[in-house]
């Protein structure tokens, strides 16, 4: 039988082969009950977890936070340069019903200090196409503009990459 190691190795060819650890290993897991504050020990086991890396939390600030609610918002502009900021939360579905049909399209989401905003289109997609998710981002309404053959007008943005400034 060929165990995962070495059917890595095999893979890899000449390359260095990847360590692999694995943790086999179960413990007690316990409770909290955030009303009492009490931890006590139950019946049940958790695996074992593993972290490579801790980001730094700044767990203070949590304490202070506000809630931002997570139901998307469309975010309809009217006036020419109307803008926004927030971090890229990434793309999303949405549906809309047009000439009595259903349909599902893909819009871009961010986050904002008051929620969580979206646009959506074909070309809404390619301005957002570079952007990593998490990613500090400014959109800007350019208003509307026709289509290729005339017949319609779409919504059109220009979406900027920020840099912030500590």
């Amino acid at each position: 039988m060929t165990t995962l190691e070495e059917k890595l190795k095999a893979e890899m060819g000449k390359q260095k082969p990847i360590e692999i650890k694995e943790e086999k290993g179960l413990k007690p897991m316990e409770q909290f009950d955030p009303s009492t504050g009490e931890v006590i020990s139950t019946d049940l086991e958790v695996s074992i977890v593993q972290v490579d890396g801790m980001q730094d939390y700044d767990f203070e600030a949590l304490e202070e936070a506000e809630e931002i609610s997570l139901d998307p918002v469309y975010w309809s502009c009217s006036n020419k340069g109307e803008s926004s900021v927030g971090y890229y939360y990434g793309p999303i579905e949405f549906h809309k019903n047009r000439n009595g049909e259903k349909l599902t399209l893909t819009g871009h989401a961010w986050v904002t200090k008051t929620g969580l905003y979206f646009v959506g289109g074909a070309t809404t997609s390619d301005r957002f196409k570079p952007v990593p998710k998490g990613a500090p981002i400014k959109i800007e309404y350019l208003g509307k503009v026709p289509t290729k053959d005339g017949a319609n007008e779409y919504k059109d943005y220009k979406v900027s990459l920020l840099k912030i400034k500590k």
